[in-house]
């Protein structure tokens, strides 16, 4: 039926309904967001950007379509939308869950000594794996923090960098030379971080969180040294070892 042959009460209807579509898909966007795992603590700046990001991604091929006279609709356009979001709610979430199962390898460069300690953490009592290679001029370092006891809070990546500069500077940030997300394209998030120990050596380390293990990847050695070609390959050999996906 043509517009201009529907009741103003069958038009009234349309609108409604159009408007319940373009709320519900607010709405699966928002939940994509808030459901998506991440081991990032939440801000709100983040959760609107990645609601942002959700939209574009799943308005931008029904926007397309509206290039195309018989589909240039605005139930067909948002209907369209709708079916996206839900699918990047249930199975985007899904594989972002997958994602995060693993565990943690890195080469170290010559040989290296392992160690295992018990430490009592602001977290909890956890047993810290350690891999430790270098001489006294720098050492690299990867320690892998299993819990023994379920955590006291959930942790994210931004909380084990703090507790690291709480460790090495106190209260005080004025040896902080940076702090950021070194997340990568497959979805493995990480948080890194520098910290100026004296005039000539720098603590840098790289976090992650895998199957409610902690990681943390370490390099400690001169400033100068710091993103040598030699310290770029330690970090840059990180490899996730993914228990359920061949990536």
């Amino acid at each position: 039926m043509a517009d201009e042959e529907r009741s103003p009460e069958e038009k009234r209807n349309q609108i409604l309904i159009n408007i319940v579509l373009a709320f519900a898909y607010i709405i699966v966007c928002i939940l994509t967001t808030l459901f998506a795992p991440t081991t990032h603590r939440r801000i709100l700046e983040y959760e609107v950007g990645r609601t942002v990001g959700t939209v574009i991604i799943t308005l931008l091929l029904p926007g397309l379509l509206l290039f195309v006279k018989e589909l240039r609709k605005f139930r067909t356009f948002i209907l369209i939308g709708l079916g996206l979001a839900a699918a990047n709610l249930f199975i985007g979430t899904g594989i972002q869950t997958l994602l995060s199962q693993g565990s943690l390898e890195v080469s170290l460069p010559g040989e290296y000594r392992e160690g295992r300690v018990i430490r009592n953490t602001k977290f909890g009592e956890v047993e810290v794996f350690s891999k430790v290679a270098g001489d006294g001029r720098y050492i690299f370092l990867l320690q892998e923090y299993s819990f023994r006891k379920r955590p006291f809070q959930k942790i994210y990546l931004e909380d084990m960098a703090d507790w690291q500069r709480e460790e090495i500077l106190g209260k005080s940030q004025e040896d902080l030379i940076y702090q950021e997300d070194a997340d990568d394209v497959l979805g493995t998030e990480s948080l890194e971080l520098a910290i100026r120990v004296d005039s000539e050596k720098c603590f840098k380390s790289r976090f992650y969180i895998l199957s409610g293990k902690l990681y943390q990847v370490s390099y400690l050695g001169p400033i100068s040294e710091s993103e040598s070609p030699k310290t770029r390959a330690f970090f840059d050999s990180v490899k996730i070892r993914r228990r359920f996906l061949p990536i």
